[in-house]
């Protein structure tokens, strides 16, 4: 079947017109009234031809060059269409005058199945399939009349009238084809929603089509005024678009151009919006700026400073940024408030200043540099801050643990414009630390790195500087931590025999590797005696400490098996530690001999000078065993020996006493372990 779009229309004569609001003319309307019986229905309000309405706005007339679509129909038709519709359909027959040349019959060259078959798509949501049945079957009734005639005597005036320009059956034949076609769109519900949706979607894109050019030509001076903005939403309802649709259009075309808004758009909705200003491109608010500026000044009152003399925006920046702190001096106090506000009648940057003032009271560098950013904004003058830094990335290297440096970043501005901002970190950087922002007076950021806890690895990110008001500065970051090797010296620490009430040192060195390398973790005995202590810290590449042992804490005889541990930031290590306590035998002979000297003593003195009570005494010699054998063993003698017992029983309680030690709970005394071994460090 050939396209129906494609297919002749009727002839020019009987034919809508290509405008789609236009209106017929005066003798045609007079011709409407007596065919279809009651008064013609009236035109929308809006519906005024696009000369007129152009004409009115002073601006181009919109483009009404036919679509290459089929024509819509002529708004009269419409209107009875959709009150056709409105009343519940069509009762049980056609409209009066349904087939006259000019008759309503021509629906069905209409590009919607709606109006193809006397329905209004804007009334959908009543539209059911009983009556797209019942006027499906009053209008294919009509052409299969009209089409039966084509065998009949009257064929002839049948082609001239339904033929098209042609004259031809089958353009009759084609015709009643679109009415079924029409059909067979709507007769289901889905189907009734579907062919609405495309008839929407066309008759938006028919829309904007036929008002895009009246946009161009608007927009070629580089403004759009609010008066043309008007013209623009009355072309759209002739053009079959509401307002929010005409308004989409005209945002997006915007946009598109790099429009923005000369002054502050109010408004509820975006029509109201696109209506309250004039939207002009970068040069055409250059122009217009300047064009304001020059006309205020011809008769200026200049802001005299005891430094300057300022008569315009861009004077005002400049000092700004030559003297910073006398600009903010002048905020502050209200000098350049009142100057805006009472000689170029800025009044809306004189708020902006008090606002600033108030808001950066304490930080006046900043609230100055502000209010010169807005001024900037307003002359056209960029007012980005722009920072670098000659630094492309940070490679630390590679690092051992415990390494700790700190790195200096200098930041360097671009233009006059000073920035502040916040500082952060992207990625696993572990070790890393920044200031979490920087101030409007840092010349460079100190990023320092401690990798005292990081575990070995590479690791890689990212360090973002972001100045407010202005684009990011990023500097990639990567290092790599190697693992520390640990010396123990002495590796294990045999302390041998310890005399008992003696206190013996020895060291232990604990040094670590590579350079710039550092060693932290606290030391400790296992098991724990209180006859034993380490002192000293592992803190730095090389660390000393002392094992202490004091022997009084211990019982003569006493062995001690146990280790040191280090539990350091490179691992946990541990060093041996075994001796035993001994008796000082040396200490004994010396008690010895002293006390067999006083107790020689003694016995010469009872001997010189009791001997004239008892002479045998004199010839007393020690043979206890014989003469006891013998039965000889006198009273004095008797004497004498227990004499002996006694001092070598109180001799034998004094070593005792000496070397024994201090009582200790049974959970404190070592334990005397057999074949153990301590275990080594990693």
């Amino acid at each position: 079947m050939p396209d129906p779009g494609s297919l002749p229309t009727a002839d020019r004569s009987d034919a809508e017109p290509d405008a789609p609001t236009g209106t017929l003319p005066a003798s045609r309307d007079e011709e409407e009234r007596p065919k279809h019986g009651g008064p013609t229905l009236p035109l929308a309000p809006d519906a005024a031809p696009p000369e007129t309405a152009a004409q009115s706005a002073s601006v181009d007339e919109p483009d009404e060059e036919a679509s290459p679509e089929a024509p819509p129909l002529p708004e009269h038709r419409k209107e009875r269409i959709r009150e056709a519709t409105a009343r519940g359909g069509l009762a049980d027959e056609l409209p009066q005058g349904f087939a006259d040349p000019d008759g309503d019959w021509q629906i069905v060259e209409a590009e919607s199945p709606f109006e193809r078959l006397y329905l209004d798509a804007g009334q959908h949501a009543r539209i059911t399939p009983a009556l797209v049945q019942r006027h499906y079957d009053l209008i294919a009734t009509f052409w299969k009349e009209v089409v039966a005639g084509l065998d009949g005597p009257g064929q002839a005036r049948i082609r001239e009238k339904y033929g098209g320009e042609a004259r031809a059956a089958e353009i009759v034949r084609q015709r009643a084809r679109r009415t079924e076609q029409a059909y067979q769109q709507l007769a289901a519900e889905d189907g009734i929603e579907a062919a609405f949706a495309e008839v929407e979607a066309r008759r938006l894109t028919h829309g904007r089509r036929q008002l895009e050019p009246s946009l161009r030509g608007m927009l070629v001076d580089g403004e759009l005024s609010p008066l043309e903005t008007a013209a623009l939403f009355r072309f759209g309802r002739q053009h079959g678009l509401d307002e929010a649709e005409t308004a989409d259009l005209v945002q997006e075309t915007l946009q598109r151009e790099g429009f923005s808004a000369y002054g502050d758009p109010q408004g509820a909705s975006l029509a109201e919006r696109l209506s309250a200003v004039s939207w002009v491109t970068p040069e055409r608010r250059e122009a217009l700026d300047r064009s304001r500026r020059e006309a205020r000044q011809a008769d200026l009152r200049p802001l005299k400073l005891q430094d300057a003399a300022i008569t315009s925006l861009d004077q005002l920046v400049a000092y700004a940024d030559a003297n910073p702190e006398n600009a903010a001096r002048r905020l502050y106090d209200g000098t350049f408030g009142s100057w805006l506000s009472g000689t170029l009648g800025e009044v809306r940057l004189k708020d902006l200043a008090d606002e600033l003032s108030q808001a950066y009271k304490n930080k006046p560098a900043i609230g100055t540099e502000q209010f010169v950013r807005v001024l900037s904004a307003a002359i056209g003058v960029d007012a980005a801050p722009h920072l670098h830094t000659d630094v492309s990335e940070l490679a630390l290297g590679t690092l051992p643990m415990g390494h700790e440096r700190g790195v200096a970043i200098p930041l360097r501005r671009e233009g006059p414009r000073r920035a502040w901002g916040e500082i952060e970190i992207e990625g696993a950087l572990p070790g890393l630390t920044v200031p979490t922002a920087f101030s409007i007076d840092d010349a460079a950021v100190v990023v320092r790195v401690d990798t005292l806890r990081v575990p070995p690895g590479s690791y890689e990110g990212t360090l973002v500087v972001r100045p407010e008001g202005g684009a990011d500065l990023r500097l990639s970051v990567s290092y790599t931590v190697v693992p520390l090797t640990v010396e123990l010296t002495p590796p294990t620490l045999a302390l041998g025999r310890v005399p008992f009430r003696r206190t013996k040192a020895k060291k232990l060195a604990v040094r670590c590797t590579p350079e710039g390398g550092r060693l932290v973790g606290p030391a400790s005995l296992a098991p724990e005696h209180p006859g034993l202590a380490v002192r000293g810290d592992i803190d730095g590449p090389l660390s000393v400490l002392k094992v202490v042992v004091d022997t009084a804490q211990f019982e003569a005889g006493d062995r001690y098996k146990g280790k040191v541990k280090l539990d350091t930031n490179a691992g946990a290590f541990e060093v041996p530690l075994s001796f035993r306590v001994e008796i000082g035998w040396g200490s004994v002979a010396l008690w010895m001999g002293l006390f067999a000297a006083v107790l020689a003593a003694g016995l010469g003195f009872y001997r010189r000078f009791a001997a004239d009570t008892a002479a045998r005494l004199r010839d007393f010699a020690p043979d206890v065993v014989n003469r006891t054998l013998e039965g000889r063993l006198e009273a004095e003698e008797q004497l004498v020996f227990a004499l002996l017992f006694v001092s070598l029983a109180v001799f034998g309680l004094i070593v005792r006493a000496l070397y024994r030690g201090k009582q200790r709970p049974k959970d404190k005394r070592p334990k005397r372990l057999k074949n153990a071994r301590p275990t080594d460090g990693p």
